[in-house]
């Protein structure tokens, strides 16, 4: 049986998490990240295999080698609802304001996820959320977003001005 490697299972398995550290030019210190895992990453288990799909780890254990502060909570494993995102916006933006809400209140600056649907739903689907009263948006990143800022990428390179939510305020705050 051949088995295409998810670049995550990869960087785990094959190069590791002592390896990707010792990389960084630009550690993300103080930068608190919640990882959003999602379905993509553990869903089904018997089909995916790649983590605990109760307390998953592996997106945890590259943000904090790449220096971050992870930021356990309670919505990491929800589902933003990104199969719905044409058909019910109006769901997506539920689930996605509960995953938001969710990592704010466990503390953290920034949201990372490793697919590229649930970036877009979590990031995008805050401009309606802005209506709300309390809410404050929170920067929804990809996974190598944050590598290559760390590997002394500039932010435009690593396509930064391309999401909804502007990071480089929280980035520039903390250099």
């Amino acid at each position: 049986e051949l088995r295409v490697l998810h670049l995550l299972e990869l960087l785990r398995d094959e190069i590791g998490w002592t390896a990707v550290q010792a990389h960084v030019t630009r550690p993300l210190e103080g930068l608190r990240v919640a990882p959003y895992y999602g379905c993509l990453l553990l869903r089904p288990q018997d089909e995916i295999g790649l983590d605990d799909p109760d307390e998953p780890t592996i997106l945890g254990d590259l943000l904090a080698a790449l220096g971050c502060e992870v930021v356990d909570f309670s919505h990491k494993t929800e589902c933003c609802g990104s199969y719905l995102t044409m058909s019910a916006a109006e769901a997506t933006e539920e689930l996605s304001y509960a995953i938001l809400r969710s990592a704010q209140s466990a503390g953290a600056q920034a949201l990372v996820t490793s697919c590229p649907l649930c970036q877009f739903n979590l990031d995008y689907r805050q401009e309606a959320m802005r209506r709300r009263p309390g809410f404050a948006p929170l920067p929804v990143l990809y996974f190598t977003q944050l590598m290559g800022l760390a590997y002394g990428l500039d932010p435009a390179t690593v396509g930064l001005d391309k999401v909804m939510v502007d990071a480089k305020p929280l980035l520039q705050s903390r250099e």
